[in-house]
């Protein structure tokens, strides 16, 4: 007993001298949009190497190589041989099919760094400007596929559509399932299809089809928006060093003859486009994989739709082309017969060959084998040569630079990206307001950065807990261990520096809110043992309207100018939206450690959440949990924690309240671990009305040791 006396007296010391020296700094203006811009000095290059039968070539040294620019001989500065794990090959057991219905129903409170570096990186771009509305259920299959069995638990997924729907990049599978499923395409009807039954229908001069195909503006329109997109996405993964960047294009390619003498109206703005895409994927070092749906399918669904008229009636074209399903193209004209349509399709793929060749990536274009193509991606992703240079074209150059790699042995190809824009991004000088309140560069750094950073391993602990009027309150806890901290000593005390920003971003990339804490560590000597057993740990709050964020955390040690950051989900449910709403766990032990930044005065919370899901037997686990009751319904709530085998092991239960005052509630409920046997257990928290029904559930893992 005294010794646990001594070490509870030790901590409120710890505490108090925590809770001196920190402070919150005011949040910066709403309107601060982060721009994620790099300075290029050395010129990354990944290579791909591969033998007679296409498989990867791995042992290969600097001395392998040769690097071209312009034709010219360059020096290879630097020099990687990357070698990723290999992704697990299902879905782990707590990410379930009803996750899909309920995503908030399965434990995403806890985010970290650690691994982060081991991951893969993937920007998923659907097309569904360009993919036929007959083929959106097989890509959604196709995309879950891939979620569920390709992704290795560190990879990083950001899965947007060129109609405009963007999201971040994310480790967390039920948010990335969730997202495929509103995929629909919206493909425009093949042009030579418009064009005949244009004409079939109406009795102006045939030549008007031509002049003016009935959506020819829109296509041109649609065409330009996935490749300005697609640079989008090249210019936002710029920021991003040291890895493969794979942007994973799956649509049926661009529809836009600009060859074409129709196709002038967007001719010249379609080239442009399509040049500062290759500039955009060169500058951020992005290979480009272009998937086709369609497969090895042949025009015959696009005649389909000329059959499909009322009673089968033959479809008319220009110069009485007529096409039926039994006969064809009766009359077959050069414009607007089977020509014109396979045509229509080779220009499509032609864009996905290209643009895939044209950035060191590989298209798929002539294969039902779609999940295999996927697998080739994951395999090229994790396996490859990180090549690096200093470029010798002029700076202000604004033409892309030859770029060519060899590989001195014998029947080995390199692939690699055939150019590079030699300008450098300058910026706009936005950097300067962006993060206004963060003291220190690397803070500024790490939180612009579209990934984690990992020189700092860290942990995350969010969650809605409570209201203020229309916004909630979001309490965030950072920890980190203090090992590899470099404290100054003075005399019997010990000091360093740690500068902690918290920031929410909105799905269009706005700051929501954020809040900065500088922690002074100023301790006595003796108490060191207990903080490197306690670590490091902050905590700063966040008011936030109801909504989908990403919260990024970024934290730097002086001392020994460690830097890491966080990225993870953040859901704010409206206020009477579930009974549910938020969970997050503490303990009786956990609650002695002193966490800056903690004021019981200005949370609704007894003690900080935790980041830890591993507990001493001898604890008490303390639920915190957000209830939202505007029917005023009669309902309990109860805690089970469930064995491996699902066996419930605990079991308590409480009234919840039927009527308030406030918009949410925050209760909280314990229970003792103290017969329970070291082991991996499930905490459900479930509200249960007066029939023994379940009305809602949240599931939290955490082991006993």
């Amino acid at each position: 007993m005294g010794s646990r006396r001594a070490c509870r007296c030790k901590r409120l010391l710890l505490s108090l001298l925590l809770a001196g020296a920190s402070a919150s700094a005011q949040d910066p203006e709403q309107a601060n949009r982060p721009r994620f811009r790099a300075q290029v000095r050395v010129l990354q290059v990944d290579v791909v190497v591969t033998d007679g039968n296409g498989d990867f070539v791995p042992g290969l040294g600097v001395e392998d190589f040769e690097l071209f620019e312009n034709g010219e001989t360059r020096e290879i500065t630097t020099f990687h041989s990357i070698e990723l794990p290999k992704p697990a090959a299902s879905l782990p057991a707590d990410v379930r099919d009803d996750a899909l219905v309920a995503p908030s129903g399965t434990d995403f409170s806890i985010a970290t760094n650690e691994g982060a570096e081991s991951g893969r990186l993937f920007a998923l771009v659907l097309d569904d400007l360009h993919v036929d509305a007959r083929r959106s259920g097989p890509i959604r299959e196709l995309t879950r596929d891939f979620v569920r069995r390709s992704l290795g638990p560190n990879d990083l997924v950001s899965i947007s559509f060129t109609s405009g729907r963007w999201r971040p990049f994310t480790t967390s599978r039920t948010t990335l399932l969730a997202n495929v499923e509103t995929f629909m395409g919206k493909q425009l009807r093949s042009s030579t299809i418009e064009r005949i039954e244009f004409q079939a229908a109406t009795t102006n001069d045939p030549m008007d089809a031509y002049m003016d195909p009935p959506s020819e503006l829109q296509r041109g329109q649609r065409n330009l928006t996935t490749l300005r997109f697609l640079g989008a996405q090249c210019e936002f993964l710029e920021s991003i060093p040291g890895r493969r960047k794979a942007l994973v294009w799956i649509g049926e390619g661009l529809d836009y003859d600009i060859n074409s003498w129709n196709g002038r109206p967007y001719a010249e703005s379609i080239v442009d486009a399509f040049n500062g895409l290759l500039d955009r994927a060169a500058r951020a070092n992005v290979a480009i994989y272009a998937i086709n749906p369609r497969g090895l399918g042949t025009i015959n669904d696009d005649l389909i739709l000329l059959s499909s008229g009322a009673a089968g009636v033959p479809t008319v074209g220009v110069n009485n082309s007529i096409y039926t399903p039994e006969a064809g193209f009766a009359s077959e004209d050069p414009f607007l017969g089977t020509a014109s349509l396979l045509n229509d399709r080779a220009t499509a793929l032609r864009s996905l060959r290209r643009i895939s060749e044209l950035t060191g990536g590989t298209s798929f274009t002539q294969t039902n084998d779609l999940a295999g193509s996927l697998d080739r991606i994951v395999e090229e992703t994790g396996r490859y040569y990180l090549l690096g240079f200093t470029p010798e074209s002029a700076s202000d150059s604004t033409e892309l630079a030859e770029l060519e790699v060899r590989v001195k042995r014998d029947g080995l190809v390199a692939r690699a990206r055939r150019g590079f824009a030699p300008a450098g991004d300058q910026g706009d000088g936005t950097d300067e307001n962006f993060l206004a309140d963060a003291s220190t560069s690397e803070i500024r750094e790490a939180a612009r950065q579209p990934v984690p950073v990992t020189g700092l391993a860290l942990k995350v602990a969010a969650a809605p807990m409570g209201q203020d009027g229309e916004h909630a309150l979001v309490p965030v806890v950072v920890t980190s261990g203090v090992a590899d901290f470099q404290f100054d000593k003075d005399g019997e005390t010990i000091s360093d520096e740690v500068e902690l920003w918290i920031g929410a971003f909105g799905l269009d990339g706005e700051l929501a809110d954020s809040t900065t804490r500088r922690v002074s560590l100023n301790v006595p000597s003796d108490l060191y043992p207990r903080l490197l057993e306690d670590g490091f740990r902050a905590m700063g709050m966040l008011r936030l309207a109801a909504g989908t964020y990403q919260l990024r955390v970024a934290v730097h040690e002086s001392g020994a100018a460690l830097t890491g950051s966080v990225l993870t989900d953040l859901e704010v449910p409206e206020p009477d939206d579930g009974v549910l709403r938020g969970a997050a766990l503490s303990s009786i032990q956990q609650a002695q450690i002193p966490v800056a930044g903690y004021d019981r005065e200005k949370t609704s919370l007894p003690t900080p959440i935790t980041t830890t899901r591993l507990f001493h037997g001898d604890d008490e686990l303390l639920a915190y949990i957000e209830v939202a009751n505007p029917d005023e319904r009669s309902f309990n709530l109860v805690l089970e924690i469930l064995d491996p085998s699902g066996r419930s092991v605990k079991h308590v239960e409480g009234k919840a309240p039927g009527t308030r005052e406030e918009t949410v509630a925050v209760l909280s409920m314990r229970v003792a671990l103290g017969t329970l046997a070291p082991d991996d257990y499930r905490l459900a928290i479930r509200a249960v009305d007066a029939e023994g029904k379940d009305i809602a559930e949240r599931r939290v893992n955490f082991t006993v040791q």
